[in-house]
């Protein structure tokens, strides 16, 4: 049914919108398959069975940006295309039934409820709830087409219950410790959080082969402890590691850091998403280096960028290893937070990871390569997290 002119599409007086949502996803595949017009309908049923296909054509286009095998796509594209040239023209609706049921069984399992929104798809939603004025939310990328509709329909007043539900932050420990001491660590931090806030934690995917501190043998036991990647440099081995840190001449190398960095990917897409990413030490390495290679894949169409809205980033350093160190030529423009410890014996080094992100927000304190346990402190990071991550703003 079509819209009634000059009514607003979230009008309750107004039936919902599929058919609405189906001519808009039929355009939409028209204009970038280009497929040929049909000539005539046989019937009005062979009619509504090329809408279908139009939309069936659509899915499969989207299903390119989730990645799946070239050859999937293009063979479904295709057999969906010659059906839909020969069903509006020659078939009649049976026969294009029996064809439709020839495709794989997979074609028909694209819910369209459940594909990731674009910032440009979401622009034309609002502009379809003539709500210009309703700020959309910055990560549109987590909702679905009706719950925007609803909250541009609602002036922003309604939110989906999953974005009012405690905020989901997934830790990367530092190197040669594990989950249970990062749990430790992060006691202060997460009291001043409270319950709206829920944290998961992470082992590295390697075993830790240097020698573990003697204090977290005493505490924790004997492991196993973990790192994200092996390091190695051309210099002097008898050298100082912080003084080989500043020293723009050496070359570091991390060993299977891709193997890394999709090992924590991994666990995003099991068990996320997720509002934050928080790292200490060689964790924030991680979580620095996922940010940059996330970002970098989106801007190139080769996948979909950070599903995470947030760094949170304790004792952290910027990436050492050669390779990122060209990938990060330019600040990150991604809402970061940056906890620095003045006695810490990288402090000096760390002060660089601030020029890695365009606005980072940098908190300071008074003791070393920690996690701060000064309350107050620890509120202040927690309250601005907090609204940094659930707050809308205007874009």
């Amino acid at each position: 049914r079509p819209w009634h002119r000059g009514a607003r599409p979230c009008d309750p007086a107004l039936p919902k919108r599929h058919a609405t949502h189906l001519a808009s996803v039929k355009l939409h595949a028209a204009r970038r398959i280009r497929m040929p017009r049909p000539r005539a309908l046989s019937t009005p049923a062979a009619g509504g069975v090329a809408v279908f296909i139009a939309a069936l054509l659509a899915f499969v286009e989207v299903a390119q940006s989730w990645h799946l095998p070239s050859q999937v796509v293009v063979s479904r594209l295709s057999a969906a295309r010659d059906i839909y040239c020969s069903s509006v023209t020659h078939q009649t609706l049976s026969a294009t039934t029996s064809r439709l049921t020839a495709l794989p069984a997979a074609a028909f399992h694209l819910d369209i409820r459940a594909m990731p929104l674009t910032r440009e798809r979401a622009l034309e939603i609002r502009d379809e709830c003539f709500a210009d004025d309703v700020p959309l939310p910055p990560d549109t990328c987590r909702w679905d087409a009706e719950e925007l509709e609803q909250y541009l329909c609602t002036g922003g007043e309604w939110l989906p219950a999953w974005r009012t539900a405690p905020m989901k932050v997934l830790c990367l420990h530092g190197g040669g410790v594990n989950s249970k001491v990062m749990e430790y660590q992060t006691g202060n931090l997460r009291r001043a959080l409270g319950d709206k806030t829920h944290f998961e934690y992470l082992n590295g995917p390697r075993e830790w082969a240097d020698p573990v501190d003697p204090r977290l043998l005493r505490f924790f036991g004997d492991g196993p402890y973990f790192g994200w990647y092996g390091v190695s440099d051309d210099a002097d081995p008898s050298r100082a590691h912080t003084d080989k840190l500043l020293d723009e001449t050496i070359t570091f190398t991390y060993e299977q850091v891709e193997e890394g960095l999709d090992y924590v990917e991994a666990k995003i897409q099991a068990s996320g998403p997720f509002d934050a990413i928080m790292g200490f030490s060689q964790g924030s390495i991680v979580a620095t280096m996922l940010t940059a290679r996330a970002m970098a894949r989106h801007t190139a169409g080769d996948g979909p960028g950070p599903t995470w809205r947030h760094v949170l980033l304790f004792s952290g350093m910027p990436p050492r290893d050669s390779g990122y160190m060209r990938r990060l030529k330019e600040p990150l423009a991604f809402p970061c937070t940056l906890v620095f410890g003045r006695r810490d014996e990288f402090f000096d080094y760390g002060q660089r990871l601030r020029n890695l992100y365009s606005a980072p927000t940098v908190f300071e304190h008074a003791e070393g390569h920690k996690f701060p346990s000064d309350p107050q402190i620890n509120e202040a990071i927690a309250a601005h997290v907090h609204h940094q991550v659930r707050a809308i703003t205007p874009q």
